[in-house]
């Protein structure tokens, strides 16, 4: 049963790409089987994703890439939303080949049912990358948490329908970003790359751009607090922290260049990202470069350091 198990798992991990392309048709598969069963159709199961798909059907009629007033909302005064182009972009993208036999409209439906598929079939990729180390010539436990930690976050994921192609919205890239990041630290514990910290810091910004610095913040306090902790036992020095930080840094401030909230590039704003991030991330890259300088080594040090930086 163990020769069994162990050959099932390293044909897993030796073709990884194209089993997470297989789970995510079968998924989405069973998701249309429910629809058409129950009889209602295809349909967004949010609201947000339809508002998401008039705002790409007016801004691909203009094309005015600067914010504007949502129209449709709030009467007479409109709404500002809290999408960003990055999310339109890759929404539109998805769209295009529908555009060739279908209406406009018809076509950024269709194409907004990838979306959501899109970002699954990423983060299966990235956990199948994380985990790789902990599946040959290991022990028994090891493999365990591996199966226990994937079935998890598949289970998280379905338990708020994320993935789902009915659901195209701006949670399932933040869930991969999530799951991207967990999986450096943990393909880092067992193989040492500096080149993937600033990469997973870069991605964490950009994050924080798709999902209109709302729950990317969260996503940052989360991945901070398992990178912290990780640090102060030891498993990674404080230049991996540095250079992850600057990766956020980096592209949060790139991201605000490239795509200002409604109002300006002044516009101090929490809900849309704006200065306030830039500056927020900012302080945690001069936080960890100080951490860096200074190198202590005793857990009571790191410990204090990082409350003081934190409290910044």
């Amino acid at each position: 049963m163990n020769k069994f198990a162990d050959a099932i798992l390293k044909n897993l991990y030796n073709h990884y790409i194209l089993w997470s392309f297989l789970i995510v048709v079968l998924y989405s598969l069973f998701d249309a089987a429910y629809y058409a069963l129950s009889g209602t159709g295809l349909f967004y199961t949010d609201t947000d994703c339809y508002t998401r798909a008039l705002r790409i059907i007016d801004w691909l009629q203009d094309f005015q890439w600067a914010e504007k007033i949502f129209p449709y909302s709030n009467v007479p005064d409109g709404f500002v939303l809290h999408f960003t182009r990055i999310a339109d972009i890759i929404w539109v993208t998805l769209s295009l080949p529908f555009m060739a036999f279908e209406p406009l409209k018809n076509a950024i439906f269709h194409g907004g049912m990838l979306f959501s598929p899109l970002f699954f079939f990423l983060t299966l990729i990235s956990i199948f990358w994380g985990l790789h180390p902990y599946t040959s010539d290991i022990a028994k436990k090891q493999k365990i948490f591996a199966v226990v930690f994937f079935i998890t976050m598949l289970f998280c994921a379905k338990l708020v329908n994320i993935f789902d192609f009915s659901r195209p919205d701006h949670h399932s890239a933040m869930f991969f970003i999530l799951c991207y990041n967990i999986s450096v630290v943990l393909h880092a514990a067992i193989y040492p790359k500096e080149s993937h910290w600033f990469g997973a810091g870069f991605l964490t910004g950009l994050g924080l751009w798709i999902s209109s610095a709302v729950e990317g913040l969260i996503i940052v306090g989360i991945i901070l607090t398992i990178l912290c902790i990780q640090w102060i036992f030891g498993t990674f020095k404080s230049r991996c922290l540095m250079l992850f930080s600057l990766g956020l840094f980096s592209s949060t401030a790139l991201s605000w260049l490239v795509n200002p909230p409604y109002g300006g590039y002044g516009v101090l704003d929490t809900g849309r990202l704006s200065i306030v991030h830039v500056v927020l991330t900012a302080l945690i890259f001069i936080s960890f470069a100080f951490v860096n300088y200074i190198d202590p080594q005793s857990k009571l040090s790191k410990i204090s350091i990082s409350a003081f930086c934190t409290l910044i």
